[in-house]
């Protein structure tokens, strides 16, 4: 009989196959986030020292600080292949992921320890905007150069030039262990930040397609950095600019060590 997380990695694979049929793919979707909200952290033999490490005295509820020695996330990579990648997270006390993107990706996120806050956005299309939101939306083009967007929706590639855009800013939600997974799709909740509430925490991570995967005639599939500007329009619409990583974060690996789930013989 399949382990928990190999069978969510099946679903995983049957949901998000390039040659999957979008007739079923809502249903498939639904499969899967009903069997990963069912993930918990012995299903993946989480290691839980890894919580703990570099935190003075091994105390939970002391916080990760920038001048600790120890990156403040740990990933671990369970599966991989180019259709879809499942991993862990782990955020010691007081540590976050910055503000990101999801280039044209789904995402299943399941908190397996702790609890955390999520600021999630949900990118605006052109046809939402103003004009004067229009003109604000910023492009930097091959050679560097800053320019407004133009008639028409924004094409794939000009996509991935943005240096600003709008989105509206989803209700804050707060998601622990006993929470159904969270979901996210190329339009909703597609730009989110995760902070640790009251200690340590740990999730499992189910992305399609991977970062850095090839877009057509794009290139690379980027995560890129976004922090929120003040935006009188609306106070549910937002501004949100790209910045470089913060140098605040940055994270290291670990190997995993639970149930076989490489295979893919599927």
């Amino acid at each position: 009989m399949a382990t928990l997380i190999e069978a969510v990695k099946r679903q995983a694979l049957l949901t998000f196959a390039k040659n999957r049929s979008s007739v079923y793919f809502e249903e498939n979707l639904s499969k899967l986030r009903l069997l990963a909200s069912k993930l918990t952290s012995s299903d993946v033999e989480l290691d839980k020292s890894l919580l703990l490490r570099d935190v003075p005295n091994s105390n939970p509820k002391s916080s990760w600080t920038p001048n600790s020695r120890l990156a403040p996330v740990t990933y671990i990579e369970i599966f991989e292949n180019p259709d879809i990648t499942i991993g862990i997270f782990i955020l010691r006390n007081g540590a976050r992921l910055p503000l990101h993107d999801h280039p044209l990706m789904y995402g299943i996120l399941k908190v397996i320890h702790g609890k955390v806050r999520i600021h999630s956005y949900s990118p605006l299309s052109k046809n939402d905007l103003t004009d004067e939101q229009v003109s604000e939306t910023r492009f930097v083009d091959k050679c560097g150069k800053d320019y407004s967007s133009h008639d028409g929706e924004i094409s794939s590639m000009e996509l991935f030039r943005q240096v600003s855009l709008f989105a509206v800013k989803e209700p804050e939600v707060v998601v622990d262990q006993s929470d159904d997974a969270c979901l996210l799709s190329p339009r909703r909740g597609n730009l989110h930040e995760i902070h640790t509430v009251d200690g340590p925490a740990a999730f499992v991570d189910i992305l399609s397609p991977p970062y850095d995967t090839d877009i057509p005639g794009v290139g690379p599939r980027p995560c890129r950095y976004f922090r929120e500007v003040s935006h009188p329009d609306d106070n549910l619409v937002k501004k949100l600019i790209r910045i470089p990583s913060p140098s605040d974060y940055w994270s290291d690996t670990a190997p995993y060590t639970g149930p076989p789930c490489n295979s893919t013989d599927e």
